[in-house]
Order: C-alpha cells, then sequence, then structure tokens
C-alpha cells in the first residue's frame, strides 16, 4: 500500500464554519498516481470514525458512482472506466455541513500495477471547524433579530397590499358582470351551433343509410368475372298507396339473371357498363274519385322515361300505363321506379295477381350489349 503518493484528495472548504458554509465538497482523483496503474479496480472515499474507516461512496468500472453511507445531506457523482485511468474521478458534496462532518477523510485507489501486481494508494485530508464558530453563531443571531424587524415591516406591507387587493376584487367584480353578459351572448352562439350540429347529424344518418345500401349491394356482388346474362322481372304482390315522389315498391322476383336487382332496396344495379333496356307497366285503381298520375324510371336521380295514366270518371275505376326505354348505364348505377305526380290519395297500384287480362304493376329490363 502506497500512502499519499500521487493521489488528488482535496476538502473544499477544509476548515468549515457552520451555518455560513453552504456546501462541502470532497473531491478524490488518481492525479499523479494514475500513470502507476494498468487497470483501477475501484475509488473509494472514507471517513475515520473512532480509529476505523467506514467507507463513505464508491465508484467501480461499469457502475454509477454510490452512496456507501445513508446520509440524506449527501449526493455523489464519479466515473471510472480506464480510459485512460486518469480520468477517473469520485466526488462527494455535503449540503449544509455541519460541526459532525469535522474528521478525516481517506481516498483509496486500488487496481492492477503496471508491474501486474495489485497495487493500493491512499491519501488523506483533515476537515475541520473554524475555531471562531461560536462567534458567528452570536452574528447569526443578531442578523435573525433584524430579520426579525424586517418581517414586521414587511407584515405591515401585507396589510397594505390587503387594501389593494380589495380594491382589485371589487375592480373584478365589475369585470366578471361583463364577462357574464359575454357568456350569455355565447350560450346564444351555442344554441345557434348546435342547431347546425343537429342538422349535420341528421345528414350523416342519411349517409350511412346510403352506405349501409351500397355496401350491402357491394357485397352481393360476385368477386368473380360479372355475368354476361343480366336481366329480370318485378312484380307488386300488394296493392297499395303512393303519394307523388315515393318509389315504387316491387315484392315479388319473376326473374333476376345475374342477380343485379336488390328485393330490398327495389333497386336495379347493373354488375357490367352497358346498353340496357327497361320496362315499367302500371294499373292504377282509383277507388273514389277521378285521379291523375305519372310514372317515371330513373337513372340515379336522372328520369330516363315516363308514364301518364288517369280518369275524370268518379268511382272505382282502373287505368293501365307502361313506359320503356334503352339507356346506356355504367355499372353500380342505380334504376328504380318512383311516382311522379299522383292527384288523388285514393289512387292506389294495383297488384299482378288480382288484375284482368294479364294487367300488372311490373318492372323488368335487360343487358342489350
Amino acid at each position: 500500500m502506497h500512502t499519499g503518493a500521487g493521489l488528488n484528495l482535496t476538502a473544499t472548504p477544509a476548515v468549515i464554519i457552520p451555518g455560513i458554509d453552504r456546501t462541502l465538497v470532497i473531491n478524490c482523483e488518481p492525479g499523479g498516481a494514475a500513470g502507476t496503474f494498468r487497470q483501477i479496480f475501484f475509488l473509494q472515499l472514507e471517513k475515520e470514525v473512532n480509529g476505523t474507516l467506514v467507507p463513505l461512496a464508491t465508484v467501480a468500472p461499469g457502475r454509477p458512482a454510490s452512496l456507501d453511507l445513508a446520509d440524506s445531506r449527501l449526493t455523489v457523482s464519479g466515473v471510472l472506466d480506464n480510459n485512460p485511468p486518469a480520468t477517473a474521478s469520485l466526488q462527494i458534496v455535503v449540503n449544509g455541513p455541519t460541526a459532525t462532518d469535522e474528521g478525516r477523510v481517506v481516498c483509496q485507489a486500488a487496481g492492477l500495477g503496471n508491474n501486474g501486481r495489485e497495487v493500493t494508494y491512499t491519501k488523506a485530508v483533515d476537515i475541520t471547524v473554524d475555531p471562531e464558530s461560536d462567534l458567528v453563531d452570536a452574528f447569526l443571531k443578531v442578523v435573525v433579530w433584524d430579520l426579525r424587524e424586517e418581517a414586521t415591516k414587511l407584515l405591515a406591507q401585507a396589510d397594505s397590499l390587503q387594501h389593494e387587493n380589495q380594491r382589485l376584487t371589487e375592480e373584478a367584480a365589475k369585470r366578471r358582470a361583463a364577462l357574464t353578459q359575454k357568456k350569455t351572448d355565447l350560450v346564444h352562439l351555442q344554441t345557434q351551433v348546435d342547431n347546425l350540429e343537429q342538422t349535420v347529424n341528421s345528414k350523416e344518418a342519411e349517409l350511412a343509410v346510403v352506405n349501409e345500401e351500397l355496401v350491402e349491394e357491394i357485397a352481393n356482388v360476385s368477386e368473380n368475372a360479372p355475368p354476361q346474362r343480366v336481366a329480370f322481372n318485378v312484380v307488386e304482390r300488394t296493392e297499395r298507396n303512393y303519394p307523388s315522389g315515393a318509389q315504387v315498391e316491387f315484392e315479388t322476383v319473376e326473374l333476376n339473371e345475374g342477380n343485379a336487382y336488390n328485393v330490398t332496396t327495389n333497386t336495379f344495379r347493373p354488375p357490367v357498363d352497358g346498353l340496357y333496356f327497361f320496362t315499367s307497366g302500371q294499373l292504377a285503381h282509383d277507388t273514389a274519385s277521378a285521379g291523375y298520375r305519372a310514372y317515371t324510371i330513373r337513372r340515379n336521380s336522372t328520369i330516363v322515361a315516363g308514364a301518364y295514366n288517369g280518369d275524370d270518371r268518379q268511382g272505382s275505376t282502373f287505368q293501365q300505363s307502361s313506359t320503356s326505354t334503352v339507356a346506356d348505364v355504367t355499372q353500380y348505377d342505380l334504376i328504380r321506379v318512383y311516382t311522379q305526380y299522383a292527384s288523388s290519395s285514393t289512387t292506389n297500384l294495383v297488384p299482378y295477381q288480382s288484375t284482368p287480362q294479364g294487367l300488372a304493376t311490373n318492372f323488368a329490363g335487360y343487358l342489350v350489349y
């Protein structure tokens, strides 16, 4: 073991004045001894207590510096990676040093020397308390007295500030009233926003229904190549009344070659682009008064064909009308039948099975090419 040779060990300050010195910094480095090491195993700071060295902190290769003594006033830092050994260091900072920190502190560096043998270096530093620290204590008591007088003045200032705070509170109340009015205006604006939001939600709900229709219809389309044989014929089986602008429902499918007609949505959607022939017949039944009505075949929202029938006679009468067209449509266009106009609430569309001479309410179409 080598004592005092080469190591750098400092205590700042070495003579402490409790209550005055805020920190005590103890620092240990290999210093001039670094050149005698091939590798340093550890750096350690110890304090002599009753003739025995008690570890304070340690740093070793691959491990961070750590405290060996539980003391909330102590913080430690350091590094030891032997690259080169001279860069090693270990430091303890004592916050608020007291007379209990007086004594001898020893730095120990152990490792493998250049000759291949283990070698240990130690160095000590003595930390003492300033003999005039009692005078310092008396001085601090005077300072405390002065601080108390200063505190009295500050309390008086605080009272003055309290009055000022009262004034500011009253001013704040006035501004708060103005804010209340602003909030009332904001509530009015919020009501308008809520109304707009309800409108948006309603439109979104409508779009959701349309989207569900589209998803369902797309799901029904075969993933294979679309069939080239496309034809459908659907008929109405229930006599019912349709107001103006209503979509006509055909509940029975007589033919659905290519599976392009959806009986749930009463819609024909072409599986392939092409030229299509469409026809629709309507048998109207006026159950009471004279009536007039018009029917249309629509591609999406565009009218591609229409028919009209009417009768001035009173009582129960039947009128048959039909319309046909050839239309160039694209894949996934929507083809439907609508009542374009109905003048009487007593006019019904008559189902297929109850009509004489084969007259019917039906909708049919097929792919021409």
